[in-house]
């Protein structure tokens, strides 16, 4: 799984590199505490005591004017219910946004380096230009406390979203052995069908990550400037989307239907619905490790060097005899 490989090593720190025993060398221009979050981080810690006894407050005067059972939904059935549709939305966008926001913030810390005139000086240190372009993106990644905030947000998100889904299947597998007719196929399906959309998610996280950091190091070394570097990652970054969910609801909607029909398989029963969201979700996950792929072959060809060179220093294991013979092309000399 190449999406796997890359965000593995997006996330190792490249200590090797003389940036890494350097840290002055450059200063992140994120600040995610400034403004209203922390305000916000303000007010949670420091008036914790007068907002959860407004909590109480309310609480106690809503089961004097109404009634306790509402109270009791308002607890526990309204959260439930709201963590149900947010939880999914969240980790729809959450790839999106954390690529994105990566993207961002690497292509800011590669273009300042290049402003600042110090890229080609540190690009005569160890591993070349693209040990620089490697070590940049990986401190970005490292010293980025907006994106370590997020990741841990998004892992909170998944956990919750993964207790939603394997204790109703642990009922289930409990239930089966000794009332077999109380659970159906439809049901069985179902669970199965959920557990398929939280993987589909939890791939999109990590493709989007993938796809926004590798943009961020591709744009930075064709813009002049940081506003160039910012609009062009944004317009390349959501077309790039827009082309996966494009492809993907083409081929969904309108191919893999009529392939299904003509080899006279029912969506509607429970075994081929399964059988086609898989179906969906491969070809959502192969489209973005094509784009990965490509992605990672040009990262080579604007740093001047073979894949196996890359790989050297970034460990991901995409060589030239792991390409697939149409990405595979001889660098002009």
């Amino acid at each position: 799984m190449i999406s796997l490989r890359v965000w593995t090593a997006l996330l190792t720190p490249f200590v090797a590199h003389p940036l890494y025993q350097r840290w002055g060398v450059w200063t992140p221009s994120d600040n995610p505490t400034s403004g209203i979050f922390q305000t916000i981080k303000h007010f949670i810690n420091n008036y914790e005591f007068y907002w959860f006894s407004g909590i109480i407050l309310l609480l106690i005067l809503l089961s004097i004017f109404t009634s306790f059972w509402t109270v009791i939904t308002i607890i526990f059935i309204v959260p439930f219910l709201l963590a149900c549709i947010m939880v999914p939305f969240l980790l729809l966008t959450g790839g999106i946004i954390y690529g994105l926001t990566s993207g961002l913030i690497i292509g800011n810390a590669i273009i300042n380096e290049k402003i600042q005139g110090r890229y080609e000086l540190i690009g005569l240190t160890n591993y070349g230009f693209e040990g620089v372009i490697w070590a940049l993106c990986s401190l970005s990644i490292q010293r980025s406390r907006l994106l370590r905030q997020l990741r841990e947000a998004y892992k909170v998100l998944f956990f919750i979203s993964l207790i939603i889904v394997v204790i109703p299947l642990i009922m289930v597998g409990s239930i089966s052995p000794f009332n077999s007719d109380a659970v159906s196929l439809e049901i069985v399906g179902n669970l199965v069908l959920t557990m398929l959309a939280t993987s589909a998610l939890a791939i999109e996280f990590i493709q989007s990550s993938n796809i926004g950091g590798l943009l961020g190091i591709l744009v930075s070394n064709y813009a002049k400037t940081r506003t160039d570097t910012r609009n062009m990652i944004i317009v390349t970054f959501i077309l790039l989307q827009l082309v996966v969910y494009i492809s993907i609801g083409f081929l969904s909607l309108l191919i893999y239907p009529n392939v299904f029909s003509v080899l006279g398989w029912d969506i509607a029963i429970a075994r081929y619905q399964i059988l086609y969201t898989s179906l969906c979700l491969f070809t959502f996950y192969m489209i973005r490790e094509i784009i990965i792929i490509l992605l990672w072959r040009r990262l080579a060809d604007i740093t001047n060097v073979e894949l196996y060179e890359l790989d050297h220093i970034t460990h991901v294991g995409i060589k030239e005899g792991l390409m697939p013979h149409i990405l595979r092309r001889k660098k002009q000399m």
